[in-house]
Parts: C-alpha cells; structure tokens; sequence
C-alpha cells in the first residue's frame, strides 16, 4: 500500500489543515442537520475525497463519537476502510459522465439503503459530467429521497452548472502551507523509521505546491532507503543549492557578468534544468523584494534593482521553452542585469519609479493653475513686478560656456525621470521639446489628440510640477500640434491609374 493511502486520515481530528470545514460538518454531524447534498472543491490533494469518506462513514457509523467523528471499529466502518461497504457508492464523473449513466444512478437511487441507515453516493471529477447528464441529476440532487446523500468533488468549480451549485453546500478546499506539509511530513518519517532532513522535507513540500498527497508521494519515492538529506534530494529532483542561488545573485549585484555566466555553466554541466534554476532564482528574488519593500524605511534603490532582475528573468523563464539555444533567453537576462541594469531601466521606464532624489524646495508657486492651450502664454501683470520677482528662475540655456542644445536636454531627461504619470510620460516620449525662450518651453506633438491628452488639467499641472523642479519657478510651458505637410502629387496617365493607385491618391489628398 502506498504510504498516501497508508496515511490517509479516518477521522475528521486526523485531517490537515480546512479548520474551516472540519469545524462545520462536526456541528452539523453533532446536531443531524446533514445537507442532501455537498459540493467539495480544491486543487488536487487536499483532501476532498478523504473528507468525502469520513462525512459518509459518520453517516452509517453504529457508534458515533460524541464530537461526530466515526468510531472506525463497528462493522460499517471497517468495511468502508476496505472498500466494500454497499451504500457507499463512489463513482468517477470522467468515466461515469454520459446521460445514461446519470439515468441509470436515478433509477438506484430509491432503493433503500443494504446494509446502513443511509445511501451515499460520492461522485468524483463531477466537472466532467455532460450537461445532458447534469440535467437529468438536476431534480434528484434537489430533492433526493430520504435516504440518500451526493457529495460531489471537483478541481475545476466553474465547469460545474450555477443550477447544480446552487443546490448544494460548497466548501472551499484551500491549500496546504508548507509547515503544514512538513509537520505531517515529519509524523510519517517517524512512523516509518525513515531518518530526514529538515531541509529536504522543506523542499518536498515546495514541490509539491500545496498538494499533501503529492508531497507524500514524492516522499515515498525519494525515501527509498529510509535516510533522506537534501543534497541527494536535489540532484534527484534537479534543484541547487541555496548558496548556488546566492552566489548568482551577488554576481548579479557586483556586475561580474564573467562569474555569473560561468555560475549558469557550472549549473548546466551538472545537468540541472535551467528551468528548475530559475524557479528557485525567482522565488529567491521574491523574498529579497518583500524584505526591502518591508524595511523601515523602505529601500528603494536595492527595491529598483530587484525588480529589474525580476522581470529580466521572468522574460527569460517564458522564452527557456521556444529557444533555439538552451540557456540562450537566461544568458541575455544575465547579461542585461549585470551590464546594463541602469541604463536599460532609465531609457525603458523613466517614470515607474522616481529616483530618491532630494529635490529642491519650491518657492512662489501659484496657488491655482488655470486650463492651459496651445496658444496661451502667461498674462501679463498690470502692475510692474519687483526687480527680484522679474527673474525667479534660471536661463534654461546657460549665457556661455556649456553647449545649449546638451544642457536642455540634460534637464528635459530629469524632467521625464521625475514624472509620475505613465500615461504623460508615454505622450511627452512622442514629443519634442524645445525651448522658445529663455524661461519657456514649447512642446510639439505629433497629432491633436495627444496634445488634448496631455493639456488635460490634472494632467498639465503635474508636468508644469516636474518642469519647475527642474529648471525653475518662472518656466512656462506651451503646446502646438505640428502641421500636417501635403506634398502635391503627380497626376498620373490613364494608364496607370489603376484602383490602387487612385485610393493612394486619394489618401494622401484626405488625411
């Protein structure tokens, strides 16, 4: 017997985790308010269907517990422990799924109970069921006879019919934690006499991704010979060890791309999957990102250059399988991440994250901001403004020395990385600036919608923001759409002015 079905719980007190749920079926198998019918659903492994057996035993158990639980001794129990108690009828909806098998259980069904006080039917997999078949249970699940009990499981809760759901009681199976994994993990390695690391039982239970019946397999299968250390562990499922993961990941911060590509080598000759590779490398990175957005205060410099990694090598895990040479995809990551981490971030997103800069106090600001227009410049005071308030800001173009047209375009590139609209800094990257005066600045999109876009109020006073943080107090800013220029058109000879030619024409003539 296979140490998941060894260990299978026969008792509600002897189940996992689903406090939930365990704490629900005991009131109501305590007070005799069982429902006709239930409806189990989860990911695979976490104990739907043992559930399932325990509620159908408690049914038919001679000597209930006082909390519900069934005594697993008198004769109905023990014969549903071997599999051969008759009004325990299990069916499997996969193989079970078409209409005149749904006939056939309907026609079953009214009869009385064998050997128990009741009939229960356990269907599996019900998601499979046809919708012919699920109809014709429809009634029957509704209103069953007296005796008889549905406890339905399924993995897959939205392929089941709202008409079916909305007759049972729906019990959400959640996943198991991995110290919960591990603890029971422990409890059969004691029983069985089988010497195990703590570690290795920690990457059993990652493995198995919440799935208890899975982590016991995988147990069985790698405790072979009753002693169990991580390290044969991870040659025999394909993983590294964490220091390898570490060791990358300073590579990674320390820019040595050599020692980094030489890591990934080190990792394919042993013949570890890449991907498995970077699986432990992401989750790694995870909880790196978590600690340091987690700190007080947060740091946000390491943060940036994690989420950097992230996405480089997340990119890389989606590209592993289509690649033409192995690795290639995790190599350009690597590559990137040590070679160009800051600059790729600058150029591809310079307004995600603002750089932690201390930016200069502002001054004078007015209060409100009005609407601004394409053709709309600061009105004009009438009264003469004192000598200190003519010039509040600095030239954006220095008078001498540095070349004008690279110390703009110095400031125009910090005023992008400052922003903290997306939606603007995608329309300003579309645009060109350029200054028209010393302390104003025009702004030339390439299409009426853009600029309406951008000219939004909200929108136009967190540009002028950003402008002004940077280049000074008294910039303005304006926006124009540049022209659309018409190249006149040749006519053509009748000849060549087939159709195709004419709607050229006519494109270029009607924009």
């Amino acid at each position: 017997m296979s140490l998941y079905q060894k260990y299978r719980p026969k008792t509600l007190s002897e189940v996992v985790g689903q406090e939930f749920i365990r704490h629900t079926l005991r009131a109501a198998l305590r007070k005799e308010q069982i429902s006709h019918a239930y409806l189990f659903f989860g990911s695979r492994g976490t104990g739907k269907t043992s559930i399932a057996r325990i509620l159908a035993k408690a049914l038919n158990c001679k000597n209930p517990k006082e909390d519900g639980d069934p005594c697993n001794a008198c004769e109905h129990c023990e014969a549903a422990n071997a599999g051969n108690f008759v009004d325990l009828i299990e069916i499997d909806g996969a193989s079970n799924r078409k209409i005149e098998h749904a006939r056939a259980l309907i026609e079953k069904i009214h009869f009385s109970p064998t050997l128990g006080k009741r009939k229960v039917y356990i269907i599996d997999e019900v998601h499979m069921l046809t919708k012919e078949a699920f109809n014709a249970l429809l009634k029957t699940i509704e209103e069953p006879p007296q005796h008889a009990y549905f406890l339905l499981a399924t993995t897959e809760l939205h392929k089941v019919p709202e008409t079916i759901r909305s007759r049972c009681q729906v019990f959400s199976f959640q996943r198991f934690t991995t110290e919960e994994i591990v603890k029971r993990l422990k409890e059969i390695a004691e029983k069985e006499g089988i010497i195990a690391e703590e570690e290795a039982l920690f990457l059993i239970a990652k493995r198995a991704e919440g799935g208890l019946r899975d982590a016991i397999g995988l147990f069985e299968q790698v405790s072979a010979d009753e002693t169990l250390t991580a390290k044969f562990l991870q040659e025999e499922l394909g993983m590294t060890g964490e220091e390898d993961v570490a060791h990358f990941f300073d590579c990674l911060e320390e820019k040595n791309t050599e020692e980094a590509l030489n890591t990934l080598g080190h990792i394919s000759s042993s013949g570890i999957p890449f991907e498995n590779f970077l699986e432990q490398l992401l989750d790694f990175l995870r909880k790196k990102m978590i600690a340091h957005a987690l700190s007080i205060p947060p740091k946000q410099e390491e943060l940036r250059t994690i989420l950097f990694f992230i996405d480089a090598f997340d990119t890389a895990r989606r590209e592993l399988r289509d690649a033409i040479i192995p690795g290639f995809p995790l190599e350009i990551a690597t590559v990137k991440c040590t070679q160009f981490c800051e600059e790729i971030f600058r150029t591809e997103s310079p307004h995600f994250i603002k750089e932690n800069k201390t930016l200069p106090e502002t001054q004078n600001l007015p209060e409100k901001l009005t609407p601004p227009s394409s053709t709309q410049s600061p009105a004009p005071s009438s009264k003469p403004a004192p000598e200190e308030e003519k010039n509040i800001s600095e030239p954006i173009f220095p008078s001498h020395g540095e070349n004008t047209a690279e110390s703009f375009s110095k400031k125009w590139s910090e005023v992008l990385r400052n922003l903290d609209d997306a939606v603007l800094g995608m329309l300003l990257k579309k645009a060109t600036a350029t200054p028209s005066s010393d302390t104003e600045i025009l702004i030339t999109f390439s299409s009426h919608s853009f600029e309406e876009q951008a000219k939004n109020q909200d929108r136009f006073a967190r540009l002028l923001d950003a402008v002004r943080k940077i280049c000074g107090e008294g910039v303005s800013v304006k926006t124009k759409t540049k022209p659309v220029s018409l190249e006149p058109v040749e006519p053509l000879s009748t000849e060549k002015a087939t159709p195709e030619a004419m709607r050229e024409i006519f494109c270029i003539s009607h924009p």
